[in-house]
């Protein structure tokens, strides 16, 4: 049987190989970053303790979902501030658009 060499892509080297594996508390951003380093499209989720077990399996479906509610969020966050942004830029006096304009004769109270 010949060394196994870098690089080496059988399905024996691969099977060969250590798992890469994740932490339940780490960042969804580290975990995407090691799947982008290790060339991996799935991620092993293991505890921490002396005795590690598999809690679960990231793929980067997992990703992209928590990365569709971010921005979901993100998008709605904006949203508010926007509005409040627009109300402090007008001017004192200025109708809103939201209300009707009235009109005032001169010389009425």
């Amino acid at each position: 049987m010949r060394a196994r060499r870098p690089g080496d892509t059988t399905a024996l080297a691969a099977l060969a190989a250590p798992a890469v594996t994740a932490h339940p508390d780490e960042t969804l951003r580290a975990l995407a970053n090691r799947m982008a380093r290790h060339e991996v499209t799935r991620l092993l989720v293991v505890t921490r303790d002396a005795r590690p077990r598999v809690e679960d399996v990231i793929s980067p479906r997992h990703l992209l979902t928590a990365r569709r509610i971010d921005l979901h969020e993100e998008h709605h966050a904006e949203r508010v501030l926007t509005l409040g942004a627009r109300a402090r830029r007008a001017e004192p006096n200025t109708p809103c658009r939201t209300q009707p304009l009235q009109r005032v004769r001169k010389g009425s109270p």
